[in-house]
């Protein structure tokens, strides 16, 4: 009964499966997205026959056949043989491994030493030649150990190593070496590091540094190529020449991994971040050293090929499986996994092959500011060209970032530009990152906990709570107004990853030698358990000392996890920085923030600006953004009028300087 229970609710996830035609894939690259809850695919062969947990898909038919014998399916090679699973007790729900061969499938069965009652298995890879089935299993509740059946013999091996708390295995190939990870618990938690065995139950590690934070190795191809994650970076394995290659984590994300690798060398993976609600949010890569150094959106990919899609985030999720040929690529959008529709990717030989036009994009661009500056102005060039005759009206167009000559603000801004023909429909897309790096030392993090809320001087700036957000985030136009001599309450929100306790701490560069001192730092204080948006806070009060410089300065603000941070450029484990503007003016019979005696407009102006005084104003003060004094009128008189003309476009701070007063004001020049 609970069979066909399972066998029903599979006949009803596929029959609503939106089918388009096969002709829409001719000669082009072609992505079917399945609009159905758990499509999603676990492996896809040189035919474009993927498995999903109870069926199969041909990609050529865009059609679906139930499985009825087995559930689980895990892998499939070329010939069509299978691993999954295999009820070894119908009434009580107890599975077991399990193999197709012919058409045939046939159960594997358990450890002799198995307690069934307390174990477990998870079936993972089948060889290439289907004679060898690999995966996970374990002796009773929490002894893990690999299992690797030969199909040839009959015979069920169980891998265990007393060195490894625990060991896994996610790809076998044709002579039986197995890969995955071995766990030796260092420090009493969790620690896998990426690891191949051989027939001979030899452990071999495919980087001599075991890594700080764990690994896998999560597929081999036919060619001694493994590739998977290492402390949370892809990685790519040559076996044959011991070459073990670690790339970038794409901007914007904290973690990244390759899952496949075809035998012509092209690895697919994704890479994942925390989204607005908690869940994960993945986007597809793929990488081959010809496509370029780094890994690829494989959205990208397709939209340079004229193949477009469209999913609820705009991304494609979890890339999966590659078939040996390098052709189909599977996996499933973002969401629930056991409950995410699939997709499969068709590439059609194209993904060397040059688009007929295509927009060439410079390499990433790293950028230092002035000293003072708060943006560093960038040029860079773009070229499109044509394999064949340019269709008239190719033009490109920026899609986000800044232009070439603008100026680009500390941090790394993503710039993507659309060659688009001359009716504007899209012909190829490209984007580089643009870094400028800070005159300040730079913070570092391990894990994001971001600060979520910071009030001070007029400064109420709520951000982020998503631990994908950037470990150091720059909001350097948010600017406090300050007096010498004064007194200034502080006060900062933040998430603390749960009940755990933080410390936040401030930096003021009071002395404006773009260095933050110790003896310009001020303990904040702590909260713990805070999600950063229930309002728990840390409060003190800051000192603005009577010798600090006049002018603009920077402000940031530090965040750790159980102990107060010793430096505003530290290594940390968990937590963030924040850095912000701070203006200093002469306190002397200065007025109270908020309590000015003077006000402004037009608050954009044009021309002129008019102050309302009950006193007369001796002088008027603009700076720029940056501190530095731009031009000194001298009034004297009661209601002034004065004339901006000639400042340029842009932000400015104006200081009006009474017979007894000082108010401080930020107008618009337009």
């Amino acid at each position: 009964m609970k069979k066909f229970d399972l066998k029903t609710s599979l006949c009803t996830l596929f029959a609503f499966s939106a089918f388009l035609m096969p002709s829409t894939f001719v000669g082009q690259m072609a992505i079917y997205i399945d609009d159905t809850f758990g499509s999603r695919f676990n492996d896809i062969n040189d035919s474009g026959t993927g498995i999903s947990g109870g069926a199969y898909f041909d990609f050529p038919t865009l059609t679906w056949t139930l499985e009825e014998e087995a559930t689980g399916l895990a892998s499939i090679n070329n010939a069509g043989d299978a691993s999954g699973s295999m009820f070894l007790d119908e009434e009580n729900f107890i599975m077991q491994p399990a193999y197709k061969h012919d058409g045939v499938w046939t159960a594997i069965g358990w450890f002799p030493e198995s307690i069934i009652a307390e174990a477990g298995f998870t079936t993972y890879g089948i060889s290439p030649n289907g004679r060898y089935i690999t995966g996970q299993m374990s002796l009773d509740c929490c002894q893990w150990g690999i299992f690797l059946f030969d199909t040839e013999t009959g015979t069920l091996s169980g891998l265990f190593n007393e060195d490894y708390v625990a060991m896994a295995a996610y790809s076998v190939n044709d002579e039986g070496t197995v890969a995955g990870w071995v766990d030796d618990e260092a420090e009493g938690s969790t620690h896998r590091i990426p690891a191949y065995i051989t027939l001979d139950e030899e452990v071999h590690f495919v980087n001599p540094t075991a890594p700080a934070f764990g690994g896998a190795i999560n597929n081999m191809n036919g060619n001694n190529m493994m590739v998977g994650d290492y402390d949370n970076q892809p990685f790519v394995y040559d076996g044959n020449t011991d070459t073990f290659t670690l790339f970038d984590i794409p901007e914007g994300y904290t973690n990244a991994t390759f899952t496949d690798v075809s035998n012509t060398g092209v690895a697919i993976g994704y890479c994942q971040a925390f989204g607005d609600f908690g869940g994960l949010v993945r986007d597809a890569l793929i990488y081959h050293p010809d496509l370029g150094s780094q890994p690829l959106f494989l959205k990208d990919v397709l939209m340079n090929n004229g193949a477009m899609f469209t999913t609820p985030d705009g991304l494609l999720g979890t890339g999966y499986a590659i078939s040996p040929d390098g052709n189909y690529i599977a996996g499933w959008v973002n969401g629930p996994t056991m409950f995410a529709s699939g997709w499969v990717v068709y590439l059609n030989d194209l993904l060397f092959v040059e688009p007929a036009c295509s927009i060439v994009c410079p390499e990433d661009i790293d950028a230092v500011v002035e000293e003072g500056n708060l943006t560093a102005a960038v040029n860079y060039e773009l070229s499109f060209g044509c394999t064949d005759v340019e269709p008239e009206g190719l033009h490109v167009v920026l899609q986000n970032g800044l232009a070439s000559g603008a100026e680009f603000p500390i941090g790394t801004t993503v710039v993507v530009h659309h060659l688009l023909d001359g009716e504007d429909t899209f012909v190829s897309t490209c984007s580089f990152n643009v870094t400028v790096e800070d005159v300040f030392c730079q913070p570092e993090y391990g894990n994001v906990e971001p600060i979520s809320r910071v009030l001070f001087a007029g400064i109420d700036n709520a951000s982020s709570v998503d631990p994908s957000a950037d470990a150091h985030e720059f909001f350097l136009d948010v600017v406090a107004e300050v007096n010498t001599e004064q007194a200034y309450p502080i006060t900062v929100e933040g998430y603390t990853g749960g009940e755990y306790l933080n410390f936040f701490k401030a930096y003021i560069d009071w002395n404006n030698n773009n260095n933050f001192e110790e003896s310009e730092s001020a303990i904040i204080g702590s909260i713990t358990n805070s999600t950063g948006l229930d309002g728990l806070q840390a409060t003190t009060t800051i000192n603005v000392p009577a010798d600090a410089a006049l002018g603009m300065t920077r402000m940031r603000i530090v965040k750790e996890y159980d102990v107060v941070p010793n430096e505003a450029c530290g290594q940390y484990g968990y937590g963030q920085a924040e850095d912000y503007s701070v203006m200093v003016s002469q306190g002397v019979g200065v007025d109270a923030i908020g309590q000015k005696a003077f006000s402004l407009y037009p608050n954009p102006t044009a021309d002129f600006i008019r102050i309302n005084s009950p006193q007369t104003v001796k002088s008027v003060m603009v700076f720029g953004l940056t501190g530095e004094l731009i031009q000194t009128f001298t009034p004297n008189q009661i209601n002034p009028t004065i004339d901006v003309n000639n400042l340029a476009a842009g932000v400015y701070f104006i200081q009006v300087n009474g017979a007894t007063e000082v108010g401080k004001y930020k107008i618009v020049k337009q």
